[in-house]
């Protein structure tokens, strides 16, 4: 979408929930060294940003390419205004990259998992469903430390129970998810949360 010869300014939306992997693939896509145009610029946007802060980072290092993130469509939409503009919705990882993205991370193989380890490691690959954020949280745990058998099917059993997530990342992921709901959502949210 961006390795074109036209000049014009061109924006891609890349867009999905949290823990897709839409800043990274923007991080990536903007350190590639036979970049699209030499002159770039990689400007975070958080939760409190100010509009004129924001643009002044823009203005000072932009180039004739702009990729934007975000879990909000109508974001996506609204950056994306001229024909030659694009949205990518990102979408969850298949079973396949699923699978070879955390054995990798924990034996750098599927094949070097051992055998008694494999189907509860295909169970917390089912729980976490695609999402490369939790993926690489979970399975960066499993390799840093010397597990056993019956810790793996405790941070399995864990993850179903949904009431155990301390891990740092996933709980910004969910709080971050959480503030972009329309109100309606979140009402109900929590009323389900009160009464599981």
């Amino acid at each position: 979408m961006l390795n074109d010869k036209e000049m014009h300014l061109k924006v891609v939306s890349i867009v999905g929930f949290g823990g897709l992997g839409k800043t990274t693939l923007a991080n990536e896509i903007y350190r590639q060294p036979d970049g699209v145009v030499e002159c770039r610029a990689f400007v975070p946007v958080t939760q409190r940003h100010t509009i004129q802060k924001l643009i002044r980072s823009l203005l000072s290092e932009l180039g004739s390419r702009v990729i934007t993130t975000t879990r909000i469509h109508d974001v996506a939409k609204a950056c994306c205004s001229h024909p030659r503009d694009y949205i990518l919705e990102m979408k969850p990882l298949s079973d396949e990259d699923s699978r070879r993205l955390f054995f990798n991370r924990i034996f750098n193989s599927e094949e070097a998992c051992p055998r008694q380890l494999r189907d509860i490691s295909t169970e917390i690959l089912r729980k976490c469903d695609g999402m490369p954020l939790a993926i690489i949280t979970i399975s960066g745990m499993l390799a840093s430390e010397r597990l056993d058998q019956q810790d793996w099917e405790h941070i399995r059993n864990s993850l179903g129970s949904g009431t155990n997530f301390t891990l740092k990342g996933m709980r910004k992921i969910l709080d971050l998810s959480y503030k972009n709901l329309p109100p309606h959502l979140k009402t109900c949210l929590l009323y389900l949360g009160m009464y599981p």
